[in-house]
């Protein structure tokens, strides 16, 4: 990295080279909206590459000056800020979900207008299945926030503003290298979460009631994010 910390190093893992990454392109369904993400998290972008396979699995490398950007960082906001960015552009599928989903988004989705980079958690197909878990009542916020720093899915960078565009420089890209054990433990992190997952639905079954902050609480109730000490207070 350089001496300059306000430069910073990503990588995108592709299944080809992307010398110029293009404003306006990419599918407007995707976690946070159409525009190019990356991860300052090497094993992470190799991981994302190699499942278009070894024989097409490209890591592009670049350097972006932040320096003069309205860098948005979620994690500030608190994980259902997180949590109604991702419903608000990726949408939800059950029905239940669905339901409470459009309060949610209303009361907890940061405006992200004026953002030219945003910082996040990237909920792949997998722990979509969390997000959804948590809309439709099975599980707390609280725990969402745990299963997805179990997960290890690191941050993602997602380069949003045309002006931001014009600060990402490419610096090379490579064939990834994950290793085996590393491998092994992003697949056992996700057969943990969706094991959690299989057992609360079988409590729910058994009458449990979901502890601390749910979906229902968080849309009857009005909740504010305390950064300092990183936690919700009802208002």
């Amino acid at each position: 990295m350089s001496a300059n910390h306000n430069i910073i190093d990503l990588y995108h893992g592709s299944d080809h080279i992307v010398e110029f990454p293009a404003f306006g392109v990419g599918k407007p369904d995707n976690d946070y909206g159409s525009g190019f993400y990356t991860t300052r998290i090497l094993n992470r972008a190799s991981e994302w590459a190699l499942l278009f396979g070894m024989k097409e699995a490209r890591v592009n490398h670049y350097q972006i000056d932040v320096s003069d950007l309205n860098v948005l960082e979620l994690d500030e906001y608190g994980p259902m800020a997180w949590i109604a960015e991702v419903i608000a552009n990726r949408g939800v599928t059950s029905a239940i979900a669905r339901e409470f989903s459009e309060e949610f988004v209303s009361r907890y989705k940061v405006n992200t207008s004026n953002a030219d980079l945003i910082v996040g958690y990237r909920a792949d197909d997998s722990y979509g299945d969390v997000i959804e878990a948590f809309m439709s009542g099975e599980i707390a916020v609280e725990e969402v926030q745990r299963l997805f720093y179990k997960g290890e899915l690191g941050e993602q960078y997602f380069i949003k503003s045309k002006k931001a565009f014009t600060c990402i420089k490419f610096i090379d890209a490579f064939v990834p290298e994950l290793s085996k054990e590393a491998g092994l433990e992003i697949n056992k992190a996700r057969k943990e979460v969706l094991h959690f997952l299989q057992q609360r639905r079988l409590q729910i079954a058994k009458r449990f009631q979901v502890p601390e902050i749910t979906v229902i609480d968080a849309i009857t109730n009005t909740y504010s994010y305390n950064r300092e000490l990183r936690y919700y207070e009802r208002r």
